[in-house]
């Protein structure tokens, strides 16, 4: 935005192409920065982490089961940056299981 120096309201009605839901596109991870690949996540969290994911999940099958001193946590998230960013700054409460890279 802060290369924008001017807007302007145009009063015409938006066309978006044919069968195109923004919906599906959002949860496809199309604003995130990745190849568009979802994956199956794997990770042990602990229970401070849990909790918080038990409220806002990652995925809407999103599974935490129990598991000592923490929870498994399995869900198909879309492989991006975004996620490997939230991962490292979850470092001291997240262990990744799969997939391996």
């Amino acid at each position: 935005m802060h290369r924008v120096r001017e807007a302007r309201r145009l009063f015409a009605p938006a066309k978006s192409p044919p069968a195109f839901s923004l919906q599906a596109y959002i949860d496809d991870g199309g604003l995130q920065f990745g190849d568009g690949r979802r994956i199956r996540f794997k990770a042990w969290v602990s229970r401070k982490l849990g909790a918080v994911l038990a409220d806002a999940k990652l995925d809407a099958r999103q599974q935490l089961e129990p598991s000592e001193g923490g929870y498994l946590l399995k869900a198909m998230l879309p492989c991006s940056w975004k996620l490997r960013w939230w991962i490292l700054s979850k470092s001291g409460d997240i262990e990744v299981l799969a997939p391996s890279e």
